[in-house]
């Protein structure tokens, strides 16, 4: 997703004496999505809900008696905290980018997923969350066949060095092993990662994936499957991808894998130790990159808490 947004510093909502544990996701849910300037519509907000499990039309019940209240405002079908109506406009002024990086998403996704040992490739980030604007990076995560992620991975990079050539950023930003779907991280930053996830290549994968992390259905309880169905599509030049596995399953490839792995894990604990928060938010191992670089998560939630409290509610994490 984007930057941060400016915390809002005028909100004074009046808060019911009663606990509305509906109306309260509904405040968290929205709080979080205020922390990316975005404003849901109200079937994104049933979706994401945050910690409850609801009907349509009880999230709209609930959100009605927020409205009410003062806790919440809707503009044009749009959700926001108040004081914030103008997120509205703003997600309407990035449709455009987003369906235009979309649709360039899905070239280079099925280009990486056609990639020795690639395994899935979904898009992520501000453009699967349709909240890209132009110019906006274009995030995968990726799973590769076990022991061969970081071969995978320098296939990805080359991907990557081709798109930039037409002005694109393309960052394959998480990656992990068939062996090791189960995330590390179980908290709503994860969650939220794992539900905006649309598969283009590997739908059996990403299936299994979400089923390895069973967890994410105690945060977001309504948002099992990608938030998009669309036709899986195959990897390209088939015959050739097998047999680069099969030259690559050998010795040979374990050997470079091994070089390739150690070498990328150097770099990146410099980087990450030279970072202030270096280790807060990356992990690198056999099975395993992944990599924010300036404390992406923990700002995140600070920001989301802030809302929440500010609107009324305690945050859920």
């Amino acid at each position: 997703m984007n930057a941060l947004a400016t915390q809002p510093d005028s909100l004074s909502p009046a808060i019911s004496a009663g606990v509305d544990p509906i109306v309260e996701s509904i405040i968290r849910t929205v709080a979080y999505a205020d922390v990316f300037d975005f404003a849901p519509d109200g079937d994104e907000l049933q979706r994401y809900l945050v910690g409850a499990r609801a009907s349509r039309s009880e999230v709209g019940a609930g959100l009605a008696r927020a409205r009410i209240d003062g806790r919440l405002a809707i503009r044009d079908g749009h959700i926001t905290l108040p004081g914030r109506s103008e997120l509205g406009a703003i997600r309407q002024a990035r449709e455009p980018a987003s369906a235009l990086l979309m649709r360039r998403a899905l070239r280079f996704a099925r280009a990486v997923g056609s990639l020795p040992f690639v395994r899935m490739v979904a898009i992520s980030g501000a453009v699967a969350a349709r909240n890209a604007v132009a110019g906006d990076d274009i995030d995968l995560f990726l799973v590769t066949a076990p022991e061969r992620l970081w071969l995978a991975r320098a296939g990805a990079i080359a991907v990557v060095r081709l798109a930039g050539l037409g002005g694109d950023e393309l960052c394959p930003n998480y990656l992990l092993s068939e062996s090791a779907l189960g995330l590390d991280e179980r908290d709503l930053y994860a969650a939220t990662e794992l539900a905006h996830l649309v598969p283009v290549v590997g739908r059996p994968v990403y299936d299994r994936l979400r089923s390895a992390n069973p967890w994410t259905g105690q945060l977001l309880p309504n948002a099992a499957g990608p938030p998009t169905e669309m036709d899986e599509l195959s990897p390209l030049l088939p015959v050739m991808r097998g047999m680069a596995e099969s030259l690559l399953a050998t010795r040979l490839g374990a050997c470079l894998e091994g070089w390739e792995q150690g070498r990328k894990m150097a770099r990146f604990r410099a980087k990450a130790q030279a970072s202030d928060d270096g280790w807060l938010d990356s992990a690198f191992a056999a099975d395993r990159c992944k990599g924010h670089f300036e404390s992406h998560r923990a700002r995140i939630r600070e920001a989301y808490e802030a809302r929440s409290r500010a609107a009324g509610v305690e945050p859920v994490w």
